[in-house]
């Protein structure tokens, strides 16, 4: 019997391509020679394949088989990792401990396997080696990190197919960015906080080709030449670069615009918004161009037809706001301030969340809607026989509010820093809105009281809220246990005063009337509107 001898060994570490996961085989190739130098041609073989850990004679961490034949040129090819009857589990060896391969060989004829030898391992395919690295399960979409030990699947951050998520770890700090760019310097230039986002401008005006910390520009064909920055962020100031037109283009509306196509050319030294640390400033300019609606103009969203209308609009003489103005802080006027209405105040918001309108009566400011909480300020809720909403109401709830029992008014109810009315404050609103003799002159009194968006029915009183309180017939209810029974809606409106005694009776009719000891008996529920404290409150 001839001998078997591996003249000529041959391990390429070649990985074997499996899609969508870490391939865990490589090619293995060498040629086998009789002991007399002859070529084992075309000869069936079995071949054992041994991997060991550390050294020569070290622990088996693998093992396959393979059945063979060999080429004409007594070539076998194998792919370690694909064999048959495996011991161990082949993606789990440690690559990194070094690994000795060990083969062992019989052709059909013998009874018993020769070992050709051992050798060292000395490369690792990086995909082999990776793999086995790569520590727990993993879903679609985990990327993978170091945690210090060893490489682990992770969810800050997520691939999917559309789209890259920065997922933040349960427990961080909020104050730490979630994701961030920093300069050669290590300084943060952009970062993605819980709550907002971040440019951190340290750019100096005037170096060369400098163009501020933070930049927007125009499409442009990627060349130094004629490029120009629509927005730019300084240290020290926010710049827009506005393309003067070269012609009175139609759809021309105003000398502010941002963007826009344009040819990238230089001759721009017009600035029409400048913000500064100081200040915010418009330079506008006088256009009598056929479309031109101002210096500066907001408009509101339209069907892309010519009916629209501007909200704002600042031109050389005279500034125009189309709907409402808000201020939280003082409004400095120098000249006249002339008013086609009434002068409100900014709205209040109930411990429930409820929003309400307000409104300035002489030295009183107002609610200029009903309460429609069933919550006291303390966060205790009111108990179901002393506030009620009447079904009736149920598609207009912000205009009617809720009913209230004798036995729920408090100023509690309010929201904080305002209250129920005393007797003296309704009269006092009376005296502003009717003049000193309201009592005899119920028309002019209730007609200004009430609201006129066509809420109320019969009466003879047209409504004209002239003075903005907005009183709406909500009627008055009364509770029979279970039930409650409603009366008067959209006929009257009952209002309770801080004593819970007694309350006033607005209607389009009858006028005001004071309603004494209104709790009575049948302990009937209106409705409550709050004023402002004093100062003294």
């Amino acid at each position: 019997m001839r001998q078997v001898l591996l003249l000529l060994l041959i391990s390429l570490f070649l990985p074997v391509l499996a899609i969508g996961q870490v391939p865990q085989k490589f090619s293995y190739q060498a040629a086998v020679r009789n002991t007399d130098g002859s070529i084992m041609a075309n000869q069936q073989v079995d071949l054992k394949v041994i991997l060991r850990k550390a050294t020569l004679d070290g622990d088996i961490v693998y093992q396959e088989n393979h059945n063979l034949t060999t080429s004409a040129q007594g070539i076998i090819a194998v792919e370690v990792g694909g064999g048959q009857n495996p011991t161990g589990n082949f993606a789990l060896t440690p690559w990194s401990e070094g690994i000795f391969i060990q083969l062992d060989i019989k052709k059909a004829s013998d009874a018993s396997f020769v070992t050709l030898g051992v050798s060292q391992i000395l490369s690792v395919p990086y995909a082999l080696h990776a793999g086995n690295a790569i520590q727990g399960d993993a879903v679609q979409g985990q990327t993978v990190v170091h945690n210090g030990n060893a490489w682990a699947a992770s969810s800050r951050m997520s691939v999917n197919l559309n789209t890259v998520e920065i997922l933040p770890e349960e427990g961080r700090n909020p104050e730490e960015p979630l994701f961030s760019v920093r300069n050669s310097e290590g300084l943060l230039v952009f970062a993605v906080y819980e709550s907002g986002t971040r440019v951190y401008v340290g750019a100096e005006e005037g170096l060369k080709g400098n163009r501020g910390g933070f930049a927007v520009g125009g499409f442009s064909d990627q060349i130094k030449d004629g490029e120009v920055d629509y927005l730019t962020i300084y240290p020290d100031k926010v710049q827009f670069n506005i393309l003067q037109p070269t012609g009175k283009g139609k759809g021309n509306r105003g000398g502010f615009a941002v963007g826009g196509f344009s040819d990238q050319t230089k001759g721009i030294t017009h600035n029409f918004f400048t913000l500064k640390s100081d200040s915010a400033k418009f330079t506008l300019t006088d256009d009598p161009a056929k479309g031109n609606r101002g210096g500066f103009a907001v408009g509101g969203f339209s069907d892309q037809t010519k009916e629209y209308a501007n909200y704002l609009t600042v031109d050389s003489e005279v500034t125009t706001i189309l709907n409402n103005l808000n201020a939280d802080g003082d409004v400095n006027i120098q000249g006249d301030v002339l008013t086609g209405g009434n002068i409100g105040s900014l709205p209040i918001v109930d411990i429930e969340g409820n929003r309400y309108e307000t409104v300035t009566i002489g030295n009183q400011i107002w609610m200029k809607q009903n309460l429609r909480t069933s919550t006291l300020n303390d966060g205790s809720v009111l108990d179901p026989s002393s506030v009620a909403f009447n079904p009736a109401a149920e598609t207009a709830p912000e205009v009617y509010g809720k009913l209230y029992g004798q036995f729920a008014i408090s100023d509690a109810l309010c929201p904080t820093g305002w209250h129920i009315p005393t007797i003296i404050e309704w009269e006092q609103l009376f005296w502003t809105v009717g003049g000193p003799n309201w009592a005899m002159n119920a028309y002019s009194l209730t007609a200004g009281l009430l609201d006129n968006s066509g809420l109320w029915t019969g009466g003879d009183i047209i409504p004209t809220n002239t003075s903005g309180f907005t009183a709406v017939p909500g009627g008055f209810g009364d509770y029979y246990a279970p039930n409650w029974i409603y009366n008067d809606f959209k006929f009257s409106g009952y209002f309770w005063s801080a004593d819970g005694v007694t309350a006033y009776q607005i209607d389009n009719n009858g006028g005001v009337n004071q309603l004494l000891d209104a709790g009575g008996i049948q302990t009937p529920s209106f409705s409550v509107r709050c004023v402002k404290n004093s100062a003294n409150q």
